[in-house]
């Protein structure tokens, strides 16, 4: 059976807090006190005291308003180095189909850390 089709059946990730929505000199932007996001071309980081400082907070609504076509934060974002060494030996420990599970469930969901989102998977059934 094929990952994806368990996506669906499963309630993911919904009830996880995210980084603040905002306006950095009319670019999008993602913050949270110790990291800062801003829409160019691409994301790209800054540092977050410039970002927290600059930015205009908005609501979801007002971000999508204003930003309708933003893409998806980059896997790394929100995640400090430790996170992403403890990330990586918590998915070695999967089977390679539960790590196809995984990432497709983060896809979707790129601000949520692999380990709310495997004890998430496993209280779901995985």
């Amino acid at each position: 059976m094929r990952a994806s089709t368990l996506l669906p059946k499963i309630p993911i990730l919904e009830a996880v807090a995210n980084p603040y929505y905002g306006s950095f000199d009319g670019l999008a932007c993602r913050f949270t006190v110790g990291e800062g996001w801003v829409l160019h071309d691409d994301w790209v980081e800054l540092n977050s005291a410039s970002v927290n400082n600059a930015a205009r907070e908005l609501t979801k609504d007002e971000f999508d308003q204003l930003f309708p076509d933003v893409p998806p934060l980059p896997s790394t974002a929100f995640r400090s180095e430790f996170v992403q060494r403890r990330d990586q030996a918590l998915l070695a420990e999967l089977t390679a189909w539960e790590r196809e599970i995984v990432r497709q469930a983060m896809d979707n969901h790129p601000t949520v850390s692999v380990a709310k989102t495997i004890a998430m998977l496993r209280a779901a059934g995985m």
